[in-house]
């Protein structure tokens, strides 16, 4: 725990960024953190990284964020401020006897500090921290439809156009029919679009030429039934 509370103070002076992936950089952050929840989550990952246990440290933290996202119990446990500090530290203690010592202290002094509530928060700001870490940059694609396997595979090969060779794109898709015709593509924190990016501008040709056919098509289809209406008539 002493590491711990040594880095909480520089933990407030989050306004830094490495460009080495190297373990030995361990005096600064790979990405900004802010608040409450990025002191501590901060103050982790330099502890971690300093004895070499980031990989350890985080998969302890993701079996943890899942007992908290599952277990009710747990949950409001974690959640409530009428139970005593040491009655928390007792019970996380035990929670976590078979995690890295590391993480034990972690928690130990969340609940010595009161912050047991920030835990939450801080299993995001750590994933955002490791992300970074490794170069991970998360990417939202958003389409008026589902995409088809061939579609799915032009996207991929124009992010991988607009992409630094040593970054990791973490792509996720989904689906807007406001968007007809179009895509959104926001990488990281950037919201993208075809004015400044020619790869967005050529999947948005193709998708809607497509789009132009199907309403093309829809348009037949629509003159097809009022002739028939009007022979009926007639």
């Amino acid at each position: 725990g002493a590491m711990l509370r040594r880095l909480l103070p520089q933990g407030a002076r989050m306004g830094c960024r490495y460009f080495s992936a190297s373990a030995a950089a361990t005096d600064v952050l790979p990405q900004s953190v802010f608040g409450v929840s990025g002191r501590y989550a901060g103050a982790l990952w330099l502890s971690a990284a300093k004895v070499d246990k980031l990989s350890a440290i985080e998969t302890n933290l993701q079996t943890l964020r899942s007992c908290y996202d599952q277990d009710d119990v747990f949950r409001t446990f974690v959640k409530d401020p009428s139970l005593s500090r040491d009655d928390k530290k007792e019970t996380m203690l035990s929670i976590t006897s078979q995690a890295e010592p590391l993480l034990q202290d972690f928690v130990g002094l969340l609940c010595d500090n009161g912050r047991m509530n920030q835990l939450p928060k801080i299993f995001e700001d750590f994933e955002t921290l490791m992300r970074a870490h490794r170069n991970e940059i998360a990417v939202k694609v958003t389409t008026a439809r589902e995409l088809d396997a061939e579609e799915k595979g032009l996207v991929d090969e124009k992010l991988g156009e607009m992409k630094d060779p040593e970054e990791k794109y973490l792509v996720t898709m989904q689906t807007d029919p406001s968007i007809i015709g179009g895509i959104k593509i926001q990488i990281g924190e950037t919201m993208i679009d075809a004015s400044v990016s020619t790869a967005i501008k050529e999947i948005q040709q193709v998708l809607a030429g497509e789009f132009q056919m199907m309403a093309d098509e829809e348009e037949e289809y629509e003159e097809g039934e009022e002739e028939s209406v009007e022979e009926g008539t007639a």
